[in-house]
């Protein structure tokens, strides 16, 4: 591949990855050791402890809110949070039998590397993605899901619907056409801010169940919950089979569900 060529269109693309990419990593290695920061929170009067217990709460649990603005809001969902055991084979077989038993439905499991996945994505709707990568003696547990298609797709349907209704009725009541599409596009508008009401309290249900993943995962990796309270049968739901392919010949192992 070293002769391959890129057009000014990919260039300008690649160029502003790498940028980005480049920014991120200067500002990951900026920044104080733990010692470092210590030393800063009593020269300022703050108790040592105190940064202790924050900073173990940070490791424990990062989490990226989704934006509250009506117009604006984005119907994503995304946490980190860092577990104090390693991930293994027999755990991420529990992992996927709670992912499945909170969320629904079946998704595909993949491994990439060191890194464990289960991924969900539904036509018209969206994707859920669930991975966790060990790290040391912990394992950082990604959740991330997104359910902008399905908001736009049934924003622009209840637009329509509501052109359509408001358009006949302003035909009834109106004999200029100006008025007509007056009345129409202000139909479309309610249209799409009914269907927005109606992704907020849907999005607010989502939310609440993946929370609820993240702690029920917590709790399985700190042996809070055992395996026999998921419900789970004594034969393993899934098998990391080495000489399987996942992906367009990436040639990584990846699990396979038992029928």
């Amino acid at each position: 591949m070293t002769n391959e060529k890129f057009n000014r269109k990919e260039i300008s693309r690649i160029l502003k990855i790498a940028a980005e990419l480049d920014h991120r990593e200067q500002q990951e290695e900026e920044g104080l050791t733990r010692n470092e920061l210590l030393k800063l929170a009593e020269e300022v009067g703050i108790d040592p402890n105190h940064i202790e217990t924050a900073i173990q709460k940070f490791r424990e649990h990062e989490y990226e809110p989704v934006s509250p603005s009506f117009i604006e809001e984005s119907f994503s969902y995304r946490d980190t949070l860092i577990l104090d055991k390693p991930i293994s084979d027999k755990l991420w077989e529990e992992v996927v039998t709670e992912i499945r038993r909170i969320n629904g439905g079946i998704g595909k499991t993949s491994k990439l590397g060191s890194t464990y996945e289960w991924e969900q994505r539904k036509r018209n709707v969206g994707y859920l993605q669930v991975s966790i990568t060990p790290k040391d003696e912990q394992s950082r547990l990604r959740i991330s899901a997104s359910y902008q298609y399905y908001a736009k797709f049934l924003g622009f349907i209840g637009g329509i619907i509501g052109f359509t209704a408001f358009s006949v009725l302003g035909s009834e009541l109106f004999a200029a056409q100006a008025l007509k599409l007056l009345t129409g596009g202000f139909g479309a508008l309610a249209g799409w801010s009914a269907s927005r009401f109606y992704l907020r309290s849907w999005m607010s249900v989502k939310r609440q169940m993946l929370q609820s993943l993240s702690h029920r995962l917590t709790d399985l990796f700190h042996g809070r919950i055992k395996a026999d309270s998921l419900g789970s049968n004594s034969e393993p739901l899934i098998k990391l089979d080495p000489s399987s392919k996942t992906g367009e010949g990436s040639g990584k192992s990846s699990p396979r569900l038992r029928n």
